[in-house]
């Protein structure tokens, strides 16, 4: 009777961010709306935190003490839920889970409902069970402390303790809670979620989220966003398709070979935009041996293909008779410090045959620069599992990620791949266009 009921899947920000000091969306609901019983929902990652330092479970007791109040908190565990961004992943599992809520309500009781916490498509999914009339309860919005998008990153020190004492809501009696009101308001954050994931790249999430909307986006934006998350994924013959089908003018550079290059570039530069440092050292080789190749081609006009073999797990291997043929295999005996073994292509490999053939000073001293990264931050990667900084690539090859990208892109004319400045921006031009039909 008269019960309070609040159904919060746990997210990034829960239950206190390191970053602003301020308590993320399930606290600061419990803390206006005073459930009697709290549901929260956890995916593996937060399981994790939870099995680890009862962080959630610790700060509403916490709250709770100083409410005054008793409560009841059930923990819906699902460790077996990585993907955290398949929409339907959790349509069915959070509809059963509200179901049995609904269940043990009557009439005088109410339904809270978190969609500030959680992965996109949990939201999405929420929404989209009250818009339908599946799940009674009233949606509830946080907005950040700090009026933009929450960094969702927890350290491996959290000190749950400590960041209660320092919660800046213990003191600041801010109500950042929402209720979000009708299901055109509903729609419109569905559509803000959809925008917020195209222009962070992540695709295949804003077509999960609008897959989940009652109602049908246009036509042309869905085959758009489909051609979106092909060029992401780097799957260079759907979105030749696309572009010539669609009419579309989304690919810069029209050489087979040299728009692989270009679009794997491009990729890299989205990773680097979004911070994503160790995918972006991780990818930096093949780019640099694809466009040393192409340099050795255009510059010094010398096939890589005349110089190798493929073996029978497809893989390119030098030829010793041919470099003896071209007149290399001394050089690079000499090069080697006595004798070169062959083996696979390594960007090495062809670094040394270019600065043997080409009598191009500036062009000797960039491939020799890349390639003096390519080995630093392979380092890296190699040794870092859980994060790498800007701060720390700068440390090791004493440029930064913007100038690594800048060094790569320097590359592109030398290996005779036309690029215009503003083509470097396709990916905005694309998610501009995405975002127009949107």
């Amino acid at each position: 009777m008269n019960r309070k009921y609040f159904f919060c899947p746990v997210g990034g920000t829960d239950p206190i961010s390191e970053r602003n000091l301020h308590e993320g969306a399930m606290l600061h609901i419990c803390r206006h709306y005073a459930p009697d019983e709290i549901y929260l929902y956890m995916s593996a990652e937060i399981l994790e935190n939870h099995h680890k330092d009862n962080r959630y479970v610790y700060c509403l007791d916490r709250l709770y003490e100083q409410m005054q109040k008793e409560k009841v908190v059930h923990i819906i565990e699902r460790p077996d839920m990585i993907e955290v961004q398949d929409f339907d992943a959790f349509y069915e599992d959070i509809q059963n889970e509200l179901g049995r809520i609904v269940e043990r309500m009557d009439d005088t009781d109410e339904l809270y409902l978190n969609i500030s916490s959680g992965t996109p498509a949990m939201k999405s999914t929420i929404m989209v069970l009250v818009a339908m009339g599946m799940a009674p309860g009233k949606i509830i919005q946080v907005k950040t402390p700090v009026r933009k998008m929450n960094e969702h990153i927890h350290t491996a020190d959290y000190d749950v303790q400590s960041l209660w004492e320092l919660n800046e809501n213990n003191t600041n009696g801010e109500n950042r809670c929402e209720e979000v009101k009708c299901m055109e308001f509903a729609i419109l954050q569905q559509k803000k979620l959809i925008k917020e994931s195209i222009l962070h790249y992540n695709y295949a999430e804003a077509r999960a989220l609008a897959d989940a909307l009652p109602a049908r986006l246009s036509a042309s934006f869905m085959e758009l966003l489909e051609v979106a998350n092909d060029r992401y994924q780097l799957n260079d013959r759907a979105v030749s398709n696309a572009n010539r089908r669609l009419d579309l003018d989304l690919l810069p550079v029209r050489s087979e070979a040299g728009r692989c290059v270009f679009e794997y570039a491009l990729n890299l530069q989205c990773k680097l935009e979004h911070e994503e440092y160790a995918d972006f050292v991780r990818a930096i080789t093949p780019l640099i041996v694809d466009l040393f190749e192409m340099i050795l081609d255009h510059e010094c006009g010398i096939q890589l293909a005349a110089l190798t073999f493929t073996d029978r797990n497809n893989v390119r291997r030098w030829d010793m008779n041919r470099l003896q043929q071209f007149g290399l295999k001394q050089m690079l005996d000499n090069a080697y410090r006595g004798r070169f073994e062959g083996g696979i292509i390594r960007s090495d490999n062809i670094l040394k045959i270019i600065l043997h053939q080409s009598a191009d000073t500036a062009l000797h001293t960039l491939v020799e620069e890349v390639r003096d990264i390519e080995e630093k931050v392979r380092n890296i990667a190699a040794h870092e599992i859980v994060s790498v900084t800007d701060a720390q690539i700068r440390r090791i090859t004493g440029f930064s990620s913007e100038e690594i990208m800048k060094k790569l892109r320097d590359c592109f004319p030398y290996a005779g791949i036309s690029v215009r400045e503003e083509d470097w921006n396709s990916y905005d031009k694309m998610n501009k266009l995405l975002l127009e039909k949107l």
